[in-house]
């Protein structure tokens, strides 16, 4: 049986080429693949947390002039409410309902972070899955 012949192309190995040459040519070309992604990732990790400064920076900035806006209003509120209790009360109520709010806006964000999963996942699994490939690939490469 020729290996060269036309029927049997796709078998023909190149010349003076062994069959682990290939096979580590082939895991070299996979590692350089997985390189660039890796890089391809870190480039857009990258431009991905620029955007992201710049939005928590706008959102720091609102926060700050909210909070502002919120001692101003909690303020008048104490001042409204001195019309009829005393300011020590006016005080203590307004303290107590801050209080309870804060309590529960707590809850709740300890309630959504508890939904949060640190490491991607698929991405993960997706990565245990090639190594394992790779791994197999190595094994027969070497036999």
């Amino acid at each position: 049986m020729d290996l060269h012949s036309t029927e049997n192309q796709h078998l023909a190995l190149p010349e003076g080429r062994t069959t682990g040459q290939l096979v580590q040519d082939v895991l070299r070309d996979v590692q350089g693949i997985f390189r660039s992604e890796v890089k391809l990732a870190k480039m857009e990790a990258k431009e991905e947390a620029t955007k992201a400064f710049r939005g928590i920076a706008l959102l720091a900035g609102g926060a700050l002039i909210g909070l502002l806006a919120m001692g101003f209003f909690l303020w008048a509120l104490i001042y409204l409410l001195t019309t009829w209790l005393s300011p020590a009360a006016s005080t203590l109520i307004v303290a107590l309902m801050l209080g309870i709010t804060a309590g529960l806006l707590v809850a709740a964000g300890r309630k959504q972070m508890e939904k949060v999963h640190a490491v991607p996942e698929k991405t993960a699994e997706s990565v245990k899955e090639n190594v394992e490939w790779l791994k197999q690939q190595n094994k027969y490469s070497t036999r």
